[in-house]
């Protein structure tokens, strides 16, 4: 995406927005994420001034450190979900211009649908976070006064090729906390049974 989006506007000033000091600079993709072309860590903003350099900053979509309308854009890929949207919408509003421009993907409700199935079959706690619907997140975003916000969904099906991998990403996803979740650990038995369910339905 960075690479993109130096060949797509060389003369503008790439901001990269890192939740965390320490991840300031260009982040590395690991070969899962270059497998799935995505980048969980990256968040990019351009604004008006016409130069070629890229600058880190630290901060988060809660708090972003820029002044109000002092950027043209904003993008970010899977990544504002790991943040409070009723904070994180108003804050992208306050630092965009007047006809600035917000583009962002994010999982679905049917993120890791399969697997959540094959938990379910296990018992009735909740294992796994729920994304937002796209509707909720138009509301969301009307609520914060974008105008004219165009939704749209792509299913995209990834094959892993361990459960080990699966888990892996699945920790990338900062999702939700569950208040239901189970208070205990369940044994080899029930982990083989569900392990068993997700190979055979998936």
């Amino acid at each position: 995406l960075l690479d993109f989006l130096q060949n797509q506007y060389p003369k503008a000033h790439i901001l990269q927005l890192n939740p965390k000091s320490n991840l300031i600079g260009r982040i590395q993709d690991s070969p899962l994420q270059n497998k799935i072309q995505i980048s969980l860590f990256q968040k990019f903003f351009y604004p008006k001034k016409h130069s070629s350099q890229i600058s880190p900053i630290s901060g988060s979509f809660e708090q972003i450190p820029l002044t109000k309308n002092s950027v043209d854009m904003v993008i970010s890929n899977l990544e504002i979900f790991n943040s409070d949207l009723r904070k994180s919408f108003p804050e992208i509003s306050r630092v965009l211009n007047k006809d600035g421009l917000l583009m962002l993907s994010l999982p679905g409700p049917d993120t890791f649908l399969e697997l959540r199935l094959a938990m379910a079959s296990m018992d009735s706690h909740a294992h796994i976070g729920l994304f937002p619907d796209m509707h909720d997140l138009g509301d969301q975003l009307l609520a914060a006064r974008f105008k004219d916000p165009v939704m749209d969904t792509e299913k995209i099906k990834i094959n892993f090729s361990s459960l080990q991998d699966l888990f892996k990403l699945i920790k990338k996803f900062r999702n939700t906390p569950l208040l239901d979740r189970p208070k205990f650990l369940y044994g080899k038995n029930k982990w083989s049974a569900w392990q068993n369910h997700y190979l055979k339905n998936s």
